[in-house]
C-alpha cells in the first residue's frame, strides 16, 4: 500500500503543485514519520521510481529498545526519560512494539 501510495503521488504531483524535477522529499510525523522511513527503504530497496530526493522524519518511534546494541544503550535515553509521559509512555511503545511483531533477525534491526 505505502509504495502504490507514492506512486500516486508521483503520477499526480503537477495537480497539487509539485515538481519532481526539484526534488521528491517524504515525511511525517510520528506514525507518519514511522510510514515516511518505511517507504524510504522500499523505494530505496525496490528502486522505485522516481527516486526519493529526502526524507523528512519528526518523532518517528524506529528503533526498539530491544534492538539498540550494547554500545549504544547510554545514548538511548527517550524510552526512559518520557517512562510517564503524556500519550505515549512507556506502556504505549510497548504496545506499540508488540503489535509490529518486532523480529530482531531482520536485515533492518542489525545496528552496527
Amino acid at each position: 500500500m505505502v509504495e502504490s501510495d507514492k506512486q500516486q503521488v508521483a503520477s499526480n504531483a503537477s495537480t497539487i503543485g509539485g515538481n519532481l524535477a526539484l526534488g521528491f522529499i517524504v515525511g511525517g510525523v510520528s506514525a507518519g514519520g514511522n510510514l515516511s522511513a518505511v517507504l524510504s527503504i522500499l523505494a530505496r530497496d525496490n528502486g522505485l521510481l522516481p527516486r526519493l530526493t529526502g526524507v523528512h522524519l519528526s518523532v518517528p518511534l524506529v528503533v526498539a529498545s530491544v534492538a539498540v546494541p550494547e554500545k549504544f544503550k547510554e545514548e538511548y535515553l527517550s524510552y526512559e526519560q518520557n517512562r510517564n509521559a503524556l500519550g505515549l509512555n512507556a506502556e504505549a511503545v510497548n504496545v506499540v512494539e508488540s503489535a509490529t511483531h518486532l523480529s530482531l533477525q531482520s536485515e533492518y534491526t542489525k545496528l552496527t
